[in-house]
């Protein structure tokens, strides 16, 4: 998980970050964050994350968002959001 407004190194400067990297990393890179934008996933799906997880406002629904992305990428190699 990525947080997108990190201190220091924020979420896109990883994101970039992690696309130099030889050879580049096979797991899978999910940005959390309180962002709904649109243009922000869009931005951070070109930059390699796997998927953009806007913050829930609750652990439940954290647990549930965190589980359908992870299926989906374990089964089908996207996930909803990278769509």
């Amino acid at each position: 998980l990525l947080d997108l407004n990190m201190p220091v190194l924020d979420g896109r400067e990883m994101l970039s970050a992690l696309q130099l990297m030889q050879p580049r990393p096979a797991f899978p890179i999910f940005v959390f964050t309180t962002s709904t934008e649109d243009f922000e996933r869009r931005e951070c799906l070109q930059r390699g994350a796997t998927g953009f997880i806007p913050k829930p406002t609750s652990l439940r629904s954290y647990i549930d968002i965190l589980n359908t992305h992870l299926v989906d990428y374990l089964a089908y190699g996207t996930t909803r959001s990278s769509a």
